[in-house]
């Protein structure tokens, strides 16, 4: 978001698309739009509130996911599932990540549990908070859409009394008033993908991908295995898999009860067939089946504890068995949640040194992908040497809309990097480029030698990063 939050309904990237900022028609930001009034209100750091906003919201989904199972279940498995869920790998990952994940989770929750006290006790107010936490749930995470499927439960089966036609209408009122807010940002988003030339990301796009849309991934047993590692790993861990299971399958003889978390789960697994890719490359899509599932891996650890006889021993097991499961949580979310990769280890301090020898107006090539462009508040392109994966970025609905010799002359540029750079600097006023990855680098010798023999490097940390300039040839 810009300072005046002149973009408020035109998300952007630090990625320059045809001369602008790179337009994100995707889900709504409203993770980076909640950072961005916290900044500029209270100040500090973007990122430091990004990180805040998702441990609020982490933390206010346990309280909400606890409330519902109180309703619906009871407080001793209540207390459980909000344990279960605050140990999961996942939630520990991105429970303090700069994304929309937890905000949408904690939107979910609220969604089913005012939905479920509005079912019951017929209050205007929860009518209105349930369809505004779905809107906000479906203008950040559309497929969540499956939660008509847990809410249509509700809605048939559960313990509600009076005239069922008129429950059926007022709920169809609600879920009608939900679906306002979504509706116009998608059509909006579809307006504007059909207007403008600097798209960076947009959703229609991507729907057109057969291997991320309706793929036919589904049918190969490699996808499984991997889908399988994920489930038994980082997002359950083997413990909870286990349980999982064992809770599932127990559920159905107690459907009373269980019968709005297994329409959960199911209503995820369904809509999943639609994105069956999602689900091994971004996997923070699974929190959304997680925040169903705690439940019943409450109920399973829970059948197996009332097994054990009232002594010491049973509070030691109890004791032992949490510990037990946070440890193999860690062992998945320690590295994700709390160290820096290798690779990126120096990019925060690149990042300082870039933002401090560039001005405002500069446009840096930056060699892999873009991150380093956004901690150093400066604009710009990824620049791929590995050039099949430069092509990413650039969506064909933006060309299409160019002058025919610019058009002509990107398609020759675009088969080697330093023509892309010479394309850049031409049409779209590339000054800098940022070297930041030296092995990859050499392994390209003719565009290494290329940078070198034709632009001067304004600062560099050796063996790490260098920054060319790229405004004026390097004269002999």
């Amino acid at each position: 978001m810009e300072s005046n939050f002149a973009n408020l309904f035109y998300p952007q990237v630090n990625v320059l698309i045809n001369g602008k900022p790179g337009l994100l028609l995707l889900a709504y930001p409203l993770n980076a739009l909640i950072a961005a009034l916290l900044n500029t209100f209270l100040g500090g750091s973007l990122d430091f509130w990004g990180r805040f906003q998702a441990v609020l919201f982490f933390a206010g989904a346990a309280i909400y996911l606890y409330k519902l199972c109180a309703q619906l279940l009871d407080k001793r498995l209540a207390l459980a599932s909000m344990i279960v869920f605050s140990l999961s790998p996942l939630t520990i990952i991105y429970g303090q990540s700069f994304q929309n994940e937890m905000l949408t989770l904690f939107f979910s929750v609220t969604f089913m549990y005012y939905w479920l006290i509005f079912l019951r006790k017929e209050k205007t107010i929860c009518g209105v908070l349930s369809a505004l936490s779905l809107s906000f749930v479906l203008i950040t995470r559309p497929n969540s859409l499956f939660l008509l499927l847990p809410a249509s439960y509700l809605c048939l089966f559960d313990r509600v009394s009076g005239n069922t036609t008129k429950r059926i209408n007022r709920a169809l009122f609600f879920l009608a008033l939900a679906a306002i807010l979504p509706t116009s940002w998608y059509f909006h988003l579809w307006k504007v993908s059909h207007e403008v030339n600097n798209i960076y990301s947009t959703l229609f796009a991507q729907l057109a991908v057969r291997s991320s849309f309706v793929s036919s991934l589904i049918f190969q047993s490699e996808y499984h295995q991997k889908l399988f590692d994920t489930l038994a790993g980082v997002a359950l861990t083997p413990i909870g898999f286990t349980l999982f299971i064992v809770g599932f399958i127990l559920s159905f003889k107690d459907w009373k009860h269980y019968g709005i978390f297994i329409a959960w789960v199911i209503g995820f697994w369904g809509s999943s067939l639609l994105i069956p890719r999602k689900l091994i490359d971004h996997n923070f899509y699974l929190l959304h089946f997680f925040v169903a599932a705690a439940p019943l891996i409450a109920f399973s650890a829970l059948k197996i504890v009332d097994h054990f006889p009232k002594t010491s021993a049973r509070n030691l097991y109890i004791g032992s068995f949490v510990v037990l499961s946070f440890f193999s949580s860690m062992r998945y979310a320690l590295h994700p949640a709390f160290k820096t990769p290798a690779e990126d280890a120096h990019l925060l301090e690149i990042a300082g040194r870039v933002h401090k020898v560039t001005d405002p107006n500069s446009r840096i090539a930056v060699q892999g992908t873009h991150p380093l462009l956004y901690y150093a508040d400066r604009y710009g392109w990824p620049l791929s040497l590995n050039v099949s994966k430069t092509s990413d970025y650039y969506l064909q609905t933006n060309w299409e809309k160019l002058p025919e010799t610019q058009w002509r002359e990107r398609n020759e540029a675009f088969k080697k990097p330093s023509t892309i750079l010479n394309y850049l600097i031409r049409y779209e006023g590339a000054t800098h480029f940022a070297m930041i990855n030296p092995s990859d680098f050499e392994a390209h010798p003719d565009f290494a030698a290329y940078v070198r023999n034709h632009f001067a490097v304004i600062d560099e940390i050796p063996n790490c990063y260098s920054l060319f300039d790229l405004r004026k040839a390097k004269t002999a």
